[in-house]
């Protein structure tokens, strides 16, 4: 179902217009109308308010795409840990990301990495803090490795035998 005919179907269920839905929202009707065709998109603070004026949830109305829309960057930021596990698991033999709700209920997160008496924790601000160091630290490693020749000719010198292209 798409946006637009899970915003009509909530407006019909709670047995609104699109006049008396326009006018909770502060918007107009032909607003309206072209978020239920699906011409438009609403803005996610209008998703907001249109889900507490029609008493359900954001994701309700937009599913899967809330997520894309609330947290942009969530599966690079998702790729950047499970890659990161994957590292100190291989250096380590174990890693995993670990969250605890704190008393006042935010939450908090640590790395458990190693086995048995070897295994040790990872603070995870501080790691996502080494986030921006390793950007930092790998661009001029890249600097010094990358190979500036045209893709074609790297591609012809693998053809030819070299399975580790040189500049």
């Amino acid at each position: 179902m798409s946006i637009g005919e899970s915003i009509r179907k909530a407006r019909n269920e709670k047995n609104f217009t699109q006049a008396e839905l326009s006018a909770a929202l502060g918007k107009t009707v032909h607003t309206i109308q072209r978020y239920e065709s699906g011409k438009i998109v609403p803005p996610l603070e209008v998703i907001e308010k249109m889900a507490e004026v029609l008493e359900t949830t954001p994701f309700k109305l937009m599913g899967n795409e809330l997520w894309d829309v609330k947290f942009p960057n969530m599966q690079r930021d998702v790729s950047i840990v499970d890659s990161f596990i994957a590292i100190l698991t291989d250096i380590y033999g174990y890693a995993e990301l670990k969250i605890v709700k704190r008393n006042d209920g935010s939450y908090s997160g640590y790395y458990l990495v190693g086995k048995g008496k070897d295994s040790f924790i990872l603070d995870k601000t501080r790691v996502d803090n080494s986030y921006t160091l390793t950007k930092e630290i790998i661009k001029p490693l890249i600097e010094k490795i990358k190979d500036i020749r045209p893709e074609d000719e790297i591609i012809n010198e693998i053809l030819n035998g070299s399975d580790n292209p040189s500049k």
